[in-house]
């Protein structure tokens, strides 16, 4: 073998395996595998790797009220329904300037206590105070 072909056999390897790298690459998780040998060598086959997909992150826990706050929003939701009965839920939501979720547990403990009455099923349902 002279010198000229043993150089173009190392650019040959050079720039096979630069565009090896590039495919590589823009495959993203993949990998090259061999198949089985030839007279240039081995015949290399493009796999895709199988890798499971990142786990969604969890959602935060909901910052826990203390008993003042709930007491503050309670108070504030009877005093509503006092003032307007007849109330639904989104109304008080509204009226009051808070989100459905902060008045949930309010209502269910007014209900509980029994100082409001619920008239209605889903979203048609109305507060009465008792």
């Amino acid at each position: 073998m002279t010198q000229i072909e043993a150089i173009l056999g190392q650019l040959r390897d050079h720039y096979r395996e630069e565009a090896r790298q590039e495919i590589l690459a823009k495959l993203g998780g993949a990998r090259l595998k061999p198949v089985g040998p030839t007279a240039t060598g081995s015949i290399t086959k493009i796999v895709k790797v199988v890798t499971k997909p990142a786990a969604k992150p969890r959602a935060a826990r909901p910052i826990k009220r203390s008993h003042e706050e709930l007491a503050k929003v309670s108070d504030a939701v009877l005093e509503t329904v006092r003032t307007f009965p007849g109330y639904g839920a989104e109304s008080i939501k509204k009226t009051l300037g808070l989100q459905l979720t902060d008045i949930e547990l309010p209502i269910k403990k007014l209900l509980a206590t029994k100082q409001i009455k619920r008239r209605g099923q889903k979203r048609a349902t109305k507060y009465y105070p008792a």
